[in-house]
């Protein structure tokens, strides 16, 4: 239930995101001046730009998925591990 939750409100933030990304050259050119002392965010828009919402939606998408993999993954061995009074320290 809370892989659909996470899901529901992420496809929510991307439209939101991709309505936003509709705004004027003026606004853009604001957002870049207001990014120039900021290079981390700098890179995100360059990167966001570049590949598109389609292709970072996609990659969003399975990036929640694959980390809710992983997580039932290690909670299955944590419990295994836990019911044969084993102690394990998984890392992502």
């Amino acid at each position: 239930m809370e892989l659909q939750i996470a899901i529901s409100r992420y496809v929510v933030g991307c439209v939101l995101e991709e309505q936003a990304d509709m705004a004027g050259s003026e606004d853009r050119a604001a957002l870049d001046v207001a990014a120039e002392s900021h290079p981390n965010l700098a890179k995100a828009l360059a990167l966001y730009r570049a590949n598109g919402h389609d292709a970072l939606f996609e990659a969003g998408l399975e990036l929640l998925i694959g980390g809710a993999e992983a997580g039932k993954i290690s909670s299955v061995t944590a419990q295994t591990a836990s019911s044969a009074g084993e102690c394990i320290i998984s890392r992502p």
